[in-house]
């Protein structure tokens, strides 16, 4: 089976040549299969988030080679990549516009997503049915709030909302960044209904948020993060 994500010997350094240089991700080389689920676990500082940034081009890395379904993406604009690469991230502020609308917002993940060459081409009213089904879909009531600004909601809700625009559009690989994060976002956020992380979980990996935790020490494929903070490939 033709691999979906390889990295061939990627390494990052930030601030290089300073006091401050730090190795975040150094000779790094992995390979995912279509349908793999994988996760990283280590500190803070270990480069959890630099291996994602460096996938998702945020930056692009110092040495090595990335591919995404047998195209070398190693130099590809962020914004590029985002087509086929759904991001979550650790802080709830980012992966949204917070002063355009929800529905705004879903527009532009649904155009970018679909490979529109504009983001701001015309979503019609088959689009916005659409929009408030899966918004409906998280239990928050944010489907009667499709017109207010997302930097009126909380926390968590952005977050779910971030989530849905990250799979309005099933993307080829999907990052979330930190461990099992959509049960985590449902549970810390206080949400009295996560179903809908459930679904996209389950959508993904083919397993309940709750079995993936339960299986998850046994699995060999998981990779711990030794304690000097090297990435184990």
């Amino acid at each position: 089976m033709a691999d979906l994500l390889r990295l061939e010997h990627v390494s990052k350094t930030f601030s290089p040549g300073t006091v401050h240089e730090k190795k975040a991700v150094e000779d790094l080389s992995l390979a995912l299969a279509k349908g793999d689920f994988v996760t990283v676990i280590g500190s803070n500082g270990a480069g959890k988030s630099t291996l994602f940034g460096a996938i998702a081009g945020s930056f692009f890395p110092d040495g090595g080679k990335i591919l995404l379904d047998g195209e070398d993406i190693t130099f590809l604009p962020e914004h590029r990549r985002s087509r086929q690469i759904g991001r979550l991230f650790q802080d709830p502020l980012k992966g949204t516009a917070p002063h355009m609308t929800i529905q705004e917002n879903l527009a532009l993940a649904y155009l970018r997503a679909a490979g529109r060459r504009s983001p701001l081409g015309i979503v019609g009213q088959k689009e916005r049915v659409f929009f408030r089904e899966r918004l409906a879909a998280l239990g928050l009531g944010l489907e009667d709030r499709m017109e207010n600004p997302v930097g009126l909601l909380s926390g968590g809700q952005r977050q779910a909302l971030t989530l849905l625009m990250a799979t309005l559009v099933t993307p080829k690989l999907l990052l979330l960044d930190e461990d099992a994060s959509i049960t985590y976002v449902a549970e810390a956020s206080g949400f009295a209904n996560a179903n809908y992380f459930a679904k996209v979980f389950r959508r993904e990996t083919g397993m309940s948020p709750s079995e993936y935790l339960a299986a998850a020490p046994k699995k060999q494929e998981h990779p711990q993060m030794p304690q000097n903070r090297r990435l184990p490939w």
